[in-house]
């Protein structure tokens, strides 16, 4: 009898505090799983893990004309100004399997921060689905135009790789980047056989930019590798990369010293920017397990662009 009475003044207990939140034992739950989420979304900004950023959302997002992919654009060019990000003062509205979440969303630089009302500002991660027990983010899965400073970058020949203040933003010409804060950005376009074109842009004052891409000619880097060799084998993820940069006069194999002090190395898309005094290259790199695609490019300080591919295979 005594087990019975505790059962019952433990679900009274129950009942109370349910009716002091105003939210069911479910809602309670949910939250908690929304709320892990915003948490997986700041550990994942501040790594510059976009591939588990990206993973919270619904393969179906839509958002102000926006699908999952501009999402992620979207946050790269955000973390471009802004290394932080924190959330408070959350509200949550339950429609059956559909949530809108309220709070305030602040964005961390080094000199300057913002802070956004949402979802009236932007609302891109304030609407959320449930589909068999497991939330999303939905968006408003509406058509309307986004809102922030805009740039669209068109390229001729089409098809050019965009950099934004020094990050490869996983675009390509022509394409129209969203949510730029203001102020002086670098804009660099590279398409493989033309030379990498770097322009300053001014937000938002620079709305639109057309760029004419041209072919390199002589005197032209050119990458003398010690190592790698393509289609290597190594078995150990610490790589090292040997060699010079010279510059080819002409055809006729006459070389003489590179005349920058930098040269970009992209390792599965990924550009890291390194110094080459006189032209020498000695690095050690990380490669992953597997395949590895390996480019050297440089530019010279007459604007000719010359690259090197390589294939490198991750034996461990």
């Amino acid at each position: 009898m005594r087990i019975i009475e505790k059962i019952i003044i433990i679900t009274i207990l129950g009942l109370f505090l349910i009716s002091c939140t105003g939210k069911s034992e479910q809602e309670e739950l949910n939250i908690v799983k929304i709320e892990n989420i915003f948490d997986g979304i700041r550990t994942a900004f501040l790594d510059q893990d976009f591939d588990t950023f990206m993973s919270f959302y619904h393969e179906d997002y839509l958002h102000n004309g926006d699908v999952k992919a501009n999402e992620m654009i979207n946050w790269q060019i955000r973390r471009i100004s802004y290394s932080n990000i924190e959330f408070s003062d959350f509200e949550y509205d339950f429609n059956n399997d559909l949530c809108t979440v309220s709070f305030l969303l602040r964005l961390i630089g080094e000199d300057s921060s913002i802070t956004f009302v949402e979802p009236t500002e932007n609302g891109n991660i304030s609407y959320f689905i449930n589909e068999a027990g497991t939330w999303k983010i939905w968006g408003n899965q509406e058509y309307e135009s986004t809102v922030g400073y805009t740039l669209t970058i068109n390229s001729t020949p089409s098809g050019a790789k965009i950099f934004l203040d020094d990050l490869f933003i996983h675009q390509v010409s022509p394409a129209t980047l969203n949510y730029l804060s203001t102020g002086e950005h670098l804009l660099r376009l590279y398409k493989e056989g033309y030379n990498e074109v770097e322009i300053p842009v001014n937000i938002p004052d620079d709305y639109f930019v057309d760029i004419p891409l041209t072919e390199p000619l002589y005197p032209i880097p050119v990458f003398l590798m010690s190592s790698p060799d393509n289609e290597q084998h190594y078995n150990s993820p610490d790589f090292p990369i040997e060699g010079l940069i010279r510059l080819k006069i002409s055809e006729h194999d006459s070389y003489t010293v590179f005349d920058n002090d930098e040269y970009t190395l992209t390792i599965d898309c990924q550009d890291r920017i390194y110094p080459c005094a006189s032209g020498s290259i000695n690095q050690m790199i990380r490669i992953k397990s597997g395949i590895n695609f390996i480019q050297f490019r440089a530019t010279s300080l007459s604007g000719n662009t010359g690259y090197k591919n390589f294939v490198v295979y991750g034996d461990f």
